[in-house]
């Protein structure tokens, strides 16, 4: 099985979906924040592979 550029966004949902119903309180906005800024720097980093590095 090869690796898939789009596994991580999905297991970065998965995350962010576990995050939502798990333990309330602090934690919760700690694992939620992290999902999302893993999740944004992810997509910069793939904008930046997929679009920045097409040859003209």
């Amino acid at each position: 099985m090869t690796p898939n550029l789009y596994l991580p966004f999905g297991v970065g949902i998965l995350g962010f979906l576990f995050a939502m119903f798990g333990v309330k309180g602090y934690f919760r906005l700690t694992l939620l924040g992290l999902n999302i800024v893993g999740l944004v720097g992810y997509l910069v980093i793939f904008i930046m592979a997929t679009v920045g590095f097409q040859e003209s």
